[in-house]
């Protein structure tokens, strides 16, 4: 039976208890950019010592102390940046065929949907969507078909 988590729950419980869940796995975070929830999140989750974690965000650059942290504090971890950006249908269709491409990627068995905007200044995408809208509903919902279904 899973232990009770609350709001003074620790990221480092549920690594420890999730821990054979992680071990090995392909995990792919979007929205892991430094500073943010999901740089604290892929921290803890690294330490579960998945086989790859994929670093999903618009920003290589923005993850890279990231990516070169996580590379020196657990080495046995593969970490790979997918530069991904939800706010262009495109891009969206480019990182997943990115992500098809990796032979060391057949499948993504945890997918974490961290990347999201809010309250920012109303206007359209390229793709004639409202930002934050496309950003946190429609973007995911484009990409975790292609995400899921790598193979």
């Amino acid at each position: 039976m899973a232990p009770s988590y609350n709001s003074e729950s620790k990221a480092s419980e549920l690594v420890a208890h999730y821990a054979s869940e992680i071990a090995g796995k392909i995990i792919l975070i979007t929205g892991a950019s430094a500073g943010s929830l999901g740089e604290s999140f892929v921290k803890q989750i690294a330490i579960g010592k998945p086989a790859i974690l994929i670093l999903a965000g618009r920003s290589v650059s923005k993850m890279q102390g990231l990516i070169d942290e996580l590379n020196a504090t657990h080495p046995t971890v593969n970490v790979k940046p997918l530069p991904l950006n939800l706010l262009s249908f495109t891009d969206v269709r480019k990182a997943a065929d990115t992500l098809k491409s990796w032979a060391d990627v057949p499948q993504i068995d945890i997918l974490i949907n961290n990347a999201g905007i809010m309250a920012v200044r109303y206007r359209l995408t390229e793709d004639g969507c409202e930002t934050q809208f496309q950003t946190n509903h429609l973007g995911s919902g484009r990409s975790d078909p292609c995400f899921c279904c790598v193979r």
